[in-house]
């Protein structure tokens, strides 16, 4: 093939891209990788390979001799682990793009603004599910895209009365391993080139939506036609009398490159209907184009594009430890209970019995059948059930301490806390992963608010004492935004204890606590938010800054915090050349006379309520026992008469 692939036309691109989809899934089968991810999704729920359940006791053997039991210890491990992962959730640390006020205040409010578009698309739980996939299967996967078809309406049509136009909105949802396929001849699972998702959407709104092949849409199958779809996430029956409305659809994003410029994403259903092609939009903040779509790993295997997960080395144990679970309950089900020996005729009625007391009758003592000895079970299974119980514990990196079940009572509170951190430097590599998961996310939602939020929106920030505002935005707000960064958040920072602590110690640096920030301190376990006055502060003063390099004087108004902005006017003059520039001299030293004057004349007040110092005397104070130029031996020296605030001054 002479052409790139990719860059068939669509007709002849659906049928090789669902070619290239079966030859991915027989590569991840073959590999054995789909095994491992199919029964640890399994086992994950409390099922086996042969389909019996934890939820219940199965009957084994051809005359129903022994009994089955499955003991899902996976579970509460990991999702232990789970929770000890997203306890440590890193936060969004928004990077502005360069250092002036406006960047900064963009970067600043670009935190509230991804915040709301968090908890409107309930991130959090998407982001855990992420997790929980990539724990038990080995990789999990979000889908970020932006679909201009949802959103606010913004016109109707003047004839129908319909919508017209909407502002468009997110459109992410979780997938798995068996959802995404890749170039199995990959050796790095970073920046792959292209990839195929598929994705389960109502047939009957795709029908809507491409009316012009709706025949096809509504008759295309529920399952793959080839491979029997070996891994059907749904739970439930398949043999169902009416066929479903989820249909399989698959998107192919290829980035842009030199192979293919402008990139491609192309959607199309298993037996080949295209629905959509067009150019790849997604691209980083830098400008560089990227894949719509994020990826978690516990770990990964060498050379290839797969993730790998603790849990594929308990499967085997479960599955020991499953066996000698059943041995120990058919032993003790069939022999627990002793028979009772009735002679014929002994008028003994078997109403009066307890329900599942066994009767044996017989004709005569002749015929009394001797006892059987039964061996107890041997102590050393009793032994190994609990060996391979706390493996599994080991093998997921987890111990009972932070299992919340000390191993023993009394134990040092040190030796506890020691315990736990262990269990959390165990899971640290899938913690790494976790966090470079949200800051990749974080960045795609911001760079698609960037390229597609054309209209005004409006998003909920959360400000000082979990006050709330409205804030309107479009893309033109964040484009002085550079990427998203993670903030780490240390262990054990979300406890009561250690926020009563955080409260301590501002007391001791004599920092005084309104009630109200108490509280906020108690609930959120931080003081400062992105919208506390200081921070505003700061941003004025930066700003003023910039104007004064350029020999603009800023604003004059009484009530600011000039001895704040006085230090940071005149350490304008302390670069070596500055006085090559006397705009600039003149236009600091202007300000800081300006802002000195103000600060002399502000009532005493509202220097109180803005925290301030007293300002500096205009004349230099006298020696002790000197008098001063003019002052008589004795005579006590004049007072500097107040200085009043400069002409227009506010």
């Amino acid at each position: 093939m002479e052409t790139y692939w990719a860059k068939l036309p669509p007709e002849q691109l659906a049928p090789e891209l669902m070619s290239r989809w079966k030859d991915w899934r027989r590569y991840f089968w073959n590999t054995g990788i789909g095994e491992k991810a199919e029964k640890g999704r399994r086992y994950y729920y409390g099922w086996n390979n042969q389909g019996e359940a934890s939820s219940r006791v199965q009957v084994g053997g051809d005359k129903g001799q022994y009994l089955k039991v499955v003991m899902n210890e996976i579970r509460p491990v990991v999702q232990r682990s789970r929770a000890m992962i997203v306890a440590q959730a890193p936060k969004m640390a928004p990077i502005a793009a360069n250092s002036d006020s406006e960047a900064r205040a963009q970067a600043i409010s670009s935190r509230g603004i991804l915040e709301h578009v968090h908890r409107e698309h309930d991130t959090e739980a998407i982001d855990n599910e992420v997790l929980e996939i990539a724990m038990t299967m080995g990789e999990g996967f979000r889908l970020i895209l932006w679909d201009a078809t949802k959103g606010e309406t913004q016109a109707i049509d003047p004839d129908s009365g319909l919508p017209a136009g909407t502002a468009g909105d997110f459109y992410t949802l979780p997938l798995t391993p068996f959802d995404v396929a890749k170039d199995p001849s990959l050796r790095t699972w970073r920046n792959p080139p292209w990839v195929i998702i598929r994705t389960w959407e109502n047939r009957w709104e795709l029908a809507a939506q491409h009316p012009e092949k709706a025949e096809k849409i509504l008759a295309a199958k529920e399952r793959e036609p080839e491979l029997g779809d070996g891994f059907d996430l749904r739970i439930g029956v398949t043999d169902l009398t009416n066929q479903g409305d989820m249909i399989p659809v698959y998107l192919f994003a290829h980035v842009d490159s030199g192979a293919l410029p402008g990139g491609r994403l192309f959607r199309c259903l298993n037996e080949g209907t295209w629905l959509e092609d067009s150019g790849n939009p997604y691209k980083t903040s830098a400008g560089k184009s990227r894949l719509p779509f994020e990826s978690c790993a516990p770990d990964r295997i060498i050379s290839t594009s797969m993730g790998y997960a603790n849990v594929f080395d308990v499967l085997g144990i479960a599955d020991l430890l499953n066996a000698l679970e059943s041995v120990i309950a058919s032993h003790t089900v069939r022999w627990g209970t002793r028979p009772i020996v009735d002679f014929q005729g002994s008028g003994l009625e078997h109403s009066t019995l307890g329900n599942g007391v066994s009767v044996l009758t017989v004709k005569s003592k002749e015929h009394m059948p001797q006892p059987l000895d039964v061996p107890p079970i041997p102590p050393e299974v009793f032994a190994k059930v609990k060996e391979l119980s706390q493996k599994i514990f080991q093998v997921l990196g987890m111990n009972s301490t932070a299992a919340g079940e000390p191993p023993f009572s009394g134990m040092a509170a040190q030796a506890m806390a020691l315990l736990d951190q262990k269990a959390r430097e165990y899971n640290d590599g899938l913690a790494t992963s976790f966090t470079a998961y949200k800051r990749g996310c974080a960045s795609l939602e911001l760079s698609i608010l960037q390229a597609f939020a054309d209209t005004p929106r409006i998003a909920a920030i959360q400000g000082k004492a979990q006050q709330w505002m409205l804030k309107s935005f479009t893309k033109d707000d964040l484009q002085h935004v550079r990427e998203i960064a993670m903030e780490p958040v240390p262990a054990g920072t979300g406890t009561m204890s250690y926020k009563w602590a955080i409260a301590e110690l501002l007391q001791k640096f004599g920092v005084q606590m309104p009630p109200e920030d108490v509280v906020n301190l108690m609930r959120t376990g931080e003081y400062e938010s992105p919208f506390e006055y200081e921070e505003a502060y700061r941003l004025r003063i930066k700003s003023e800054c910039e104007g004064l390099l350029e020999g603009r004087m800023p604003p004059l108004l009484m009530a600011r915090t000039h001895w704040l902005d006085i230090p940071e006017h005149l350490a304008l003059l302390a670069p070596p050349g500055i006085e090559e520039r006397p705009e600039v001299v003149t236009a600091v030293l202007a300000a800081v006379d300006a802002k000195l004057a103000m600060w002399r004349a502000m009532p005493p007040d509202l220097l109180a309520l803005l925290g301030g110092p007293p300002a500096p005397s205009s004349l230099p104070p006298p020696m002790p026992g000197v008098p001063s130029e003019g002052q008589q031996p004795g005579q006590q020296p004049e007072q500097p008469q107040r200085p009043q605030a400069p002409e227009g001054a506010v």
